[in-house]
């Protein structure tokens, strides 16, 4: 049951990235400042910090609109990991894995 849940959050993570992506190009307003995003904490999952390492490299490239949710879904998600228990923690790396595969194919993270 576990599985199926993050697994399911990896892909609905991954779903908002892509129409995220699909959305027009925003220009910053004048004098806006980025807003600052927490340094990336590793997952200690090899699968799961390779997914996070692309999909904040994926998040950069979204229209500014779609930065600041995306970034605070992450963050939720690095929480949730952080939380799991050991026997969690091992089922992990297959959704990992699937959601490494959703973010090669989509054309916003490329």
């Amino acid at each position: 049951m576990r599985t199926a849940t993050v697994t399911l959050s990896l892909l609905v993570l991954a779903g908002l990235v892509a129409t995220a992506g699909c959305k027009k190009k925003e220009e910053p307003a004048a004098g806006a400042q980025p807003q600052p995003t927490s340094a990336p904490a590793e997952v200690s999952i090899a699968e799961c910090d390779k997914y996070v390492a692309a999909l904040e490299a994926c998040v950069k490239k979204l229209p500014e609109a779609a930065r600041a949710p995306m970034q605070d879904q992450l963050t939720r998600q690095r929480e949730a990991w952080a939380a799991a228990s050991p026997l969690q923690r091992q089922q992990m790396a297959p959704g990992c894995q699937l959601g490494n595969a959703a973010l090669r194919q989509n054309p916003a993270c490329q």
